[in-house]
């Protein structure tokens, strides 16, 4: 998991290495500090990420409904429009304010290709129509607390398309067994380790 988070680092190593040493990466709060727009913008609801690279502006323009941006020399190129992303972010939030709702937003970009997510929420994801289709928000059945809802595991295997029913094992359950058929402990000596403490099984 380290690896697969290492690797998404953007330009932070590229740009300190390429440089000597003079860029240093900072954190840079919600909008990137190398590409505009770029970023979480305030959305009517919540908050939407935006990524629009170079290829991208002319149809950000567009699905803003403000095409006269496109050659505004403000934001005429990437420099530009990084330069001045103060007032480019001010725009592109006063629009997303204007519209009827996230989704309503998400749309208009996805229509112009975009790219474009809403932030959700923990309790969002679990009601998400992507994470449900994907199995990533399953139930399961606890002995002790009941059915139980957790998160499904990322990887999925042609060869097994059902998920295995799963149910970790209680402090202790099968401490005795492991005692008796592995190490072939007699049920005397595992009953003397359990009036001891030494060996432990209780549910709570």
């Amino acid at each position: 998991m380290i690896d697969a988070l290492y690797h998404m680092h953007d330009f932070g190593l590229q740009s300190h290495s390429i440089t000597d040493g003079a860029f240093i990466p900072k954190r840079m709060g919600r909008y990137h500090n190398q590409i505009c727009p770029a970023g979480v913008y305030k959305g009517p609801q919540g908050w939407i990420f935006i990524l629009v690279l170079d290829r991208q502006w002319a149809s950000m323009t567009k699905a803003m409904g403000r095409p006269e941006l496109r050659d505004d020399p403000r934001f005429a190129t990437s420099a530009d429009r990084v330069k001045n992303s103060a007032a480019l972010n001010a725009i592109v939030e006063d629009w997303l304010s204007s519209m009827p709702s996230d989704d309503a937003a998400v749309a208009a970009l996805e229509e112009n290709r975009v790219a474009c997510a809403p932030v959700l929420s923990v309790i969002d994801t679990m009601k998400h129509p992507y994470f449900k289709a994907r199995d990533m928000v399953r139930k399961v059945r606890d002995p002790i607390l009941g059915e139980v809802t957790i998160p499904g595991f990322p990887l999925k295997f042609s060869a097994y398309p059902d998920l295995p029913d799963i149910q970790a094992p209680l402090l202790g359950e099968h401490g005795a067994q492991v005692l008796k058929e592995v190490l072939d402990y007699s049920d005397a000596r595992i009953a003397k380790l359990k009036e001891t403490g030494v060996l432990f099984s209780e549910n709570r």
